[in-house]
């Protein structure tokens, strides 16, 4: 007998929808109720997305065989509820970013070109679990992401080198000043790292790591060696790259980039150890003279005067 949906009881009727559905697939059920959009629907948020909203009510197709659920149109999908842009995030510049931000991200444009291997939302936030980042037991919680990231077709050799460096480890043990991915990366504009102004480059990544490495709080709060950032930009190295030199050594010409290690570390780029092979990187035959100055260079005098810092 056909019901008549405006019946409370009857299963077709929108607000018991995941009942309804939940019959045949209860699974994908329970992972919805305890996401943030099935939280949302039982407290009755009529915002809220219903089973029908993304997969339709009698037209509903095979996620896998149709072209509706594309990695490209799961996007578009779930952006035209997201569109608004009431949901910030921080860039790789800690500036406030939109969602909307994913359709300039080297992501979206590589599912414009036809990358299959490329994420989409669901990729990193879960089909019907997505749950926000406070959970423990999100895809995108801090201590998940670097597991997200490189899941298998995507950042697989990252991940690898992240994993056992010093920010990887700090960020297992809960410390919430160390970074992950999207603290460096960004969450949905995601840049290529493909830039050609090398000086623009440099820059960029030295002003990113000094986000972190000059905030005295932060220094303080996790015993970290102090005015870093500074006495770089006073060495060397940084005064050549604040002239305009392309080729002059950044932090991640020394320190690397996903395995950042301490230079008591064995297997850190800066261990005494490594130091003749990083620096002849860019000082072939470097000798014991060049590896054993210093590369920060701190002048007491002029720090004492305010010049830097």
């Amino acid at each position: 007998m056909i019901q008549n949906p405006s019946d409370p009881k009857s299963a077709t009727r929108l607000a018991r929808q995941m009942e309804t559905c939940g019959k045949c697939h209860g699974e994908i059920t329970e992972k919805f109720k305890k996401s943030k959009h099935g939280q949302e629907l039982l407290k009755g948020n009529d915002k809220a997305p219903l089973c029908s909203d993304c997969h339709g009510e009698h037209d509903i197709k095979s996620t896998l065989l149709s072209d509706d659920f594309s990695k490209l149109n799961l996007a578009d999908k779930c952006l035209s509820c997201h569109k608004d842009g009431k949901i910030t995030h921080k860039n790789y510049k800690g500036e406030e970013e939109l969602i909307t931000g994913y359709q300039n991200s080297v992501h979206y444009k590589a599912l414009l070109e036809g990358d299959q291997n490329a994420p989409t939302c669901s990729n990193c936030h879960g089909a019907h679990e997505m749950e926000l980042a406070d959970n423990p037991d999100s895809k995108i919680n801090k201590k998940n992401i670097a597991n997200t990231c490189g899941q298998s077709n995507c950042h697989v050799d990252q991940l690898k080198d992240y994993t056992g460096s010093i920010h990887q480890i700090s960020v297992s043990e809960d410390n919430k000043d160390a970074p992950t991915c999207n603290n460096c990366h960004g969450n949905h504009g995601i840049i290529s790292k493909d830039i050609d102004n090398k000086l623009e480059k440099s820059n960029d990544l030295i002003n990113l790591c000094s986000n972190c490495h000059s905030s005295v709080e932060l220094t303080e709060r996790n015993d970290l060696p102090t005015r870093v950032s500074e006495t770089y930009k006073e060495s060397f190295h940084g005064l050549a790259t604040r002239g305009g030199s392309k080729e002059a050594a950044n932090c991640e010409s020394c320190h690397g980039n996903h395995n950042v290690r301490p230079s008591k570390d064995s297997l850190s780029t800066i261990n005494k150890k490594n130091l003749s092979q990083t620096c002849g990187k860019c000082h072939p035959g470097a000798t014991d003279v060049l590896i054993s100055s210093k590369i920060h260079l701190t002048d007491e005098k002029k720090i004492r005067r305010g010049l830097i810092g």
